[in-house]
């Protein structure tokens, strides 16, 4: 609707007219000012807040596509029909709301962004800014607030855009970093070509704190963090990875001077979009607990067909609230036997026996609550139908717009459950073999100097098992005093020197007092860097072949005077009877004196037989102070 009304631009530009030369300077600013109109594609606008109009340049309404062939420069609306009927609805309260508040001050610039209808139903952003004119003489409000309109919807698309990519990239981010997080036995950081750290995990800056001693973080070298005389080893795989090489290796090291740390270090180079190589990356796997077991396994002197090197790693993620599984990785699919087709859909419980169920459903529940990472041990389902172990962790929840979601990691614990149960097996045989063969075992801690006695051990030093704080000075206090020096140096070699040590006989005063001999023999281990960190030494109680040794020697001895003493006794009867028949076979015996001759020959022989008798019994004694 038209009203016959003038905006103040009609107004001065018949003044304008009217009076010619006398107002130059307002005919340069109206042309200034309708120029700036059309070339700014501004939507010129005037409200006069005495009177209630609402003026509004034609380009008001073209940049709504509400402009018709003959609609005058500028027209009188109410202001609701050209203003507050446009807006959007979700913008309707908040923008008269705005505006109202600046009629109540006019004070400075009114500006705000809204949303107003075009002709075809659809919504233009609109910058809309706006100046109270005040008289010059004393600074008062004329009573008009002349503003213009800006279309900055394509800055407003491309800006949701903008936006909307970014939550895109906080999505994939947050489920990225959940997925990394989720393994607790996983570290990952990134390096530059200076060895500075540019990224890690946050279960990496535990693992250094924890095992390494030292606190990592963004810029900080990560030579420095491991000790001096490791540091060209290290050096040594983070520059075949700076030459675009990527492989894993394994690294043992002894640190805090107690405990060895086995990891498997993945390393893979990071390259720029021109192909440069900007950096590495490291996967470390914590694969200790893996090394432990097949270092138990030679302590007890057994061969395993298979080293254990780590357990397959799958990854679950499912809606925190319903429990059905979203995503899941090729490890996943090879923990059950399925494909990721198959698997996305299922409901979290479906993973599992029947028998687990109520136990799954309050540990998943568990594992919500948890801000921290949260471990469990529970079965898998395979698609065979058999059972697997796993070790499951995940960490806090996180979120993808207005879902949460839970990223489970399942470790196959097949391998683990199987070397435990053989191992215990083996402890078990492995002491009843020592108690039968009065062989003892004794494993010493190089870095702390601590020591693990077996049971049988004990028993031989006169003890109960546990009874005693295993140490070497108690140790030490046993060996006889003559044999304490030679026992101090054999021990003092066996350390120096990798290997088997050979074995060497001492003897102990038991803490009861009986003395014992025994027979030790050792073995020393280092770690790649050659520092020995480990001591096994076998004893075996020797004492009662050592005693029947001596027996003999005693025997033997005894036995030697018997046959020395009794030789003479025997020579003599046997010369006569040797004679007295050397005499009859030549016939140089008379016939009258032959009795008599046979006579003196048995009673020789008689006196023979009883010096064998008595030899005999002789033998005999010593046999039985024998047993």
């Amino acid at each position: 609707m038209y009203y016959p009304r003038e905006t103040v631009i009609i107004k001065l530009k018949k003044m304008n007219a009217y009076h010619g030369s006398l107002a130059p300077e307002a005919n340069v600013a109206l042309s200034k000012y309708e120029t700036l109109i059309i070339t700014g594609k501004l939507g010129g606008w005037e409200f006069n807040f005495k009177t209630g109009e609402f003026w509004c340049s034609r380009e008001y309404f073209e940049m709504l596509d509400r402009a018709t062939p003959n609609m005058p420069k500028w027209e009188l609306y109410p202001l609701k029909e050209g203003w507050i009927d446009l807006l959007h609805p979700d913008d309707l309260q908040q923008a008269q709301d705005y505006f109202k508040e600046y009629l109540q001050s006019l004070e400075g610039l009114y500006e705000q962004t809204l949303r107003l209808q075009k002709a075809d139903g659809s919504y233009a952003w609109i910058l809309c800014r706006a100046q109270t004119l005040r008289d010059k003489t004393d600074n008062s409000p004329t009573g008009l607030i002349i503003g213009t309109h800006i279309d900055i919807t394509k800055n407003k698309m491309l800006e949701l855009e903008l936006k909307a990519s970014k939550q895109a990239a906080l999505k994939d981010n947050a489920l990225l970093r959940s997925i990394l997080n989720s393994p607790v036995d996983i570290y990952v950081v990134a390096l530059d070509k200076n060895y500075n750290c540019i990224s890690f995990t946050s279960a990496y800056k535990a693992y250094a704190e924890q095992k390494l001693g030292k606190r990592v973080e963004v810029g900080s070298n990560i030579l420095n963090m491991f000790a001096k005389h490791i540091q060209p080893i290290i050096k040594e795989s983070y520059d075949r990875a700076f030459q675009g090489e990527s492989f894993k290796k394994e690294l043992a090291l002894a640190h805090d001077g107690v405990n060895i740390t086995y990891n498997e270090n993945r390393y893979s180079p990071i390259i720029d979009e021109n192909g440069q190589i900007i950096g590495i990356t490291v996967i470390v796997q914590d694969v200790t607990e893996v090394k432990k077991t097949e270092l138990s396994n030679r302590l007890n002197e057994l061969r395993y067909s298979a080293i254990f090197s780590g357990a397959s790693d799958a990854i679950f993620i499912a809606n925190a609230k319903t429990g059905i599984i979203e995503d899941a990785n090729l490890k996943a699919c090879e923990l059950i036997g399925t494909s990721k087709e198959e698997i996305i859909g299922m409901h979290q419980i479906q993973l599992h026996p029947a028998s687990e169920l109520a136990f799954i459903k309050k540990n998943f529940e568990e594992f919500i609550a948890h801000e921290s990472y949260h471990s469990v041990e529970c079965h898998v389902l395979h698609k065979s139908g058999s059972k697997i172990p796993v070790l499951i962790t995940a960490g806090s929840t996180f979120q993808i717009g207005d879902q949460y979601y839970l990223a489970g990691y399942f470790k196959d614990m097949t391998q683990v459950k199987a070397a435990e149960s053989k191992i215990e097996s083996t402890l078990e045989l492995l002491s009843n073999a020592e108690s039968i063969s009065h062989t003892g075992s004794v494993e010493i801690n190089m870095l702390n100097g601590s020591r693990i006695w077996s049971d049988e051990l004990y028993r031989i030093l006169g003890y109960a098992p546990g009874e005693v704080e295993p140490q070497r000075e108690l140790f030490i206090s046993k060996v006889v005093p003559e044999e304490r020096d030679a026992f101090i140096q054999w021990q003092m070699d066996a350390f120096e020197h990798k290997g088997k040590a050979g074995p060497i006989e001492f003897s102990i005063n038991r803490n009861d007092g009986l003395r014992r001999v025994l027979l030790i023999s050792g073995m020393t281990y280092c770690d790649d860097t050659g520092l020995a960190y480990k001591h096994i030494a076998v004893l075996n109680d020797i004492t009662e072949r050592h005693k029947m040794l001596k027996d003999l020697e005693k025997q033997n001895k005894q036995l030697l005077e018997i046959a020395w003493s009794q030789s003479h006794l025997v020579r003599a009867p046997l010369s006569r009877i040797m004679g007295l028949a050397s005499a009859i076979q030549k016939g140089i015996i008379e016939e009258e004196k032959m009795e008599e001759f046979l006579n003196y020959m048995l009673q020789s022989a008689h006196e023979l037989d009883k010096v064998i008798r008595e030899i005999t019994d002789k033998t005999e004694t010593v046999k039985m102070d024998r047993n």
